[in-house]
């Protein structure tokens, strides 16, 4: 599992937060969440990307590096992401 998809779980955990209570607090389909956070998902939309951050009380900032790290062990990452 990837650092940024490991941390989504490790913060989720910290909370005592279920995917199925996390999915919740997101108004997402619980699969689909699960799906992100096993890193199923390669792009997930800024909108998206902003609810997580607030239901698991990440910054933007920290979730944002998080993502380019993910985005660079896939190979996806542009010099501009």
């Amino acid at each position: 599992m990837t650092m940024m998809r490991m941390y989504l779980v490790n913060k989720r955990q910290d909370m005592d937060m279920s995917i199925r209570e996390t999915s919740r607090v997101l108004d997402m389909d619980v699969h689909h969440y699960r799906r992100i956070e096993q890193g199923h998902i390669a792009h997930v939309g800024f909108i998206t990307f902003c609810r997580i951050a607030d239901a698991l009380d990440i910054s933007l900032n920290e979730l944002y590096k998080l993502e380019l790290v993910y985005q660079q062990e896939r190979g996806t990452c542009s010099e501009y992401s």
